[in-house]
């Protein structure tokens, strides 16, 4: 369930939204059905704009982030791309790891800079998210249309 922020300035928006996905908090306010997809413990350090991409650099915790669950890891780099890409003027994301660009992450590699997928949770199996299953939540994704 896409979510509409009113136009913030970008050195607020970015770390902003690095925020709602850690947390499931928006506004202030935090929705029981929302689950955060970058866990507490990770950082974003920095982040730069390059042309049309974003270099966002993360703290080593992001290298732990869901190890061992391939979907985990696929939910939140296509929550990343989705939610910065609904930026104008971002078409992709590269993930760094203390200034260095990676293309992995546990169980996944990845092609860099990240695109935003095509289509956004066309299908989730199994989440287990304090008791609840993906039929029983939304998966916060940022959707950015200023107005």
């Amino acid at each position: 369930m896409p979510h509409t922020i009113v136009s913030e300035p970008m050195e607020q928006l970015i770390p902003n939204i690095i925020t709602y996905l850690k947390t499931g908090i928006i506004d202030d306010t935090s929705a029981e059905h929302l689950l955060p997809v970058i866990p507490e413990d990770t950082e974003l350090l920095d982040y730069k704009i390059e042309g049309v991409t974003l270099k966002l650099n993360f703290n080593s915790a992001l290298r732990d982030t869901y190890f061992d669950s391939k979907g985990l890891i696929q939910l939140m780099l296509d929550s990343l791309a989705s939610s910065f890409a609904s930026i104008e003027g971002i078409d992709n994301i590269e993930l760094q790891i203390e200034g260095k660009t990676i293309t992995d992450l546990g169980l996944i590699s990845f092609d860099t800079p990240i695109v935003a997928p095509e289509y956004v949770n066309v299908e989730i199996l199994e989440i287990n998210a304090n008791n609840k299953t993906a039929s029983q939540m939304d998966i916060i994704q940022i959707d950015l249309r200023f107005s």
